[in-house]
C-alpha cells in the first residue's frame, strides 16, 4: 500500500512546479537542491510515477505532475484554512455567491450544508450567472466570491480544479449518428462560437443548431428529450448520457479551470469561511479531465 503523502512534500512540489527549479524551490522553501531533490525522489516513489521532465534550462511536470499539482493546491490551501476554519464560531452577517450553474446541484448543496451547519446565523445569497456577469458583480461590489470558468493556464484566483468539456448524448437516442447532427448551444455565448462549434468543424462532424438555451436546465432538457447533443462538463454527465469520445468521431471540446475570485472590498470572515466550504466541496467532488 503507498504511503500517505505528507503535507511537506507537496509544498515542495508546488514549490517547484511555480519556479520549474529545483535549486530555485530550495532557495523558496529553506532547502538545498539536495534535500528538494531527495523529497521528490520519496514522493514520486510513493506514487510509482514520474512527476517531471528535466530539459536543458529547468524542468516541467509530466501528464502525472500536472494531475498532481491541481490536487495538491486543493490539499495545501485547505490545510492552510484549517486554523482560521476551527478558529470561527456563530459568525454573523452575509455572503453572497455567483457560481456556475453545473455546479449547483452538487459541489455548491455540499458546501452550503457544511457551512450552514457551522454558520447558522449567516445570510447566503447564490446567484447562477455567466463568467462575464460575475467579474462585472464583483467590481459593482454586488458579490463577495465568485466561482468563475478560465482557460487552462494562469490565473490571479485561487485554482479550485480543472476539467474538460465534452460533447454529450442521450443513451436513449442515436443523435449522434445524425447527418447533420443536431446540437444545442448557449444564447449569444463566445464560448459557443470560439470553442464548441469549432471542436466539431475540427472533427468532420457536420451538424445544425437545433436548441438554443440560456441555462444548462435548458440544455439538459434538449439532452434527455433526444432533441440535440449538448456540450458540458465531463464530471457533470447526468445518469442515462454519455460522452461522446474519440471512437464515436468526437474529441474533447477544451479544458478550463474553475477559479474562486474574492471581493477585495468585501474581504469579511463570512466570506472567508464559505470560500473555505466551496474549497473543500470542491476537493471532494470526482473530477474526470
Amino acid at each position: 500500500m503507498r504511503d500517505s503523502l505528507q503535507s511537506e512534500l507537496l509544498r515542495t512540489f508546488l514549490a517547484i512546479a511555480d519556479r520549474q527549479s529545483f535549486t530555485l524551490a530550495g532557495e523558496q522553501i529553506g532547502r538545498t537542491q539536495s534535500s528538494v531533490s531527495a523529497q521528490m525522489r520519496k514522493l514520486e516513489q510513493s506514487l510509482e510515477v514520474d512527476l517531471f521532465v528535466r530539459k536543458p534550462y529547468g524542468i516541467a511536470l509530466t501528464k502525472e505532475g500536472q494531475a498532481l499539482e491541481a490536487h495538491a493546491r486543493r490539499v495545501i490551501s485547505m490545510l492552510d484554512a484549517t486554523p482560521a476554519v476551527l478558529s470561527r464560531s456563530s459568525l454573523k452577517g452575509s455572503v453572497r455567491i455567483g457560481i456556475q450553474e453545473e455546479y449547483g446541484s452538487e459541489i455548491l448543496m455540499t458546501a452550503l450544508t457544511e457551512f450552514t451547519k457551522s454558520q447558522p446565523r449567516v445570510d447566503v445569497l447564490v446567484r447562477c450567472l455567466l463568467a462575464s456577469d460575475k467579474l462585472a458583480a464583483l467590481e459593482a461590489d454586488e458579490l463577495d466570491l465568485a466561482v468563475i470558468f478560465e482557460p487552462d493556464g494562469t490565473t490571479n484566483g485561487q485554482l479550485l480544479t480543472k476539467e474538460a468539456t465534452v460533447w454529450v448524448t442521450s443513451m436513449a437516442h442515436s443523435l449522434h449518428l445524425s447527418d447533420p447532427v443536431p446540437v444545442a448551444t448557449y444564447v449569444n455565448a463566445k464560448w459557443s462560437r470560439d470553442f464548441a462549434l469549432p471542436s466539431l468543424q475540427r472533427c468532420g462532424v457536420n451538424y445544425r443548431i437545433s436548441y438554443i438555451s440560456d441555462t444548462l436546465g435548458g440544455l439538459l432538457t434538449a439532452l434527455h428529450s433526444g432533441l440535440a447533443i449538448v456540450p458540458m462538463s465531463r464530471s457533470v454527465v447526468p445518469i442515462g448520457c454519455r460522452e461522446l469520445t474519440k471512437s464515436d468521431g468526437y474529441a474533447e471540446i477544451d479544458t478550463w479551470q474553475a477559479v474562486l475570485h474574492r471581493n477585495p472590498l468585501t474581504q469579511s470572515t463570512a466570506a472567508e469561511a464559505m470560500a473555505d466550504a466551496l474549497t473543500i466541496a470542491f476537493s471532494k467532488h470526482t473530477w474526470r479531465i
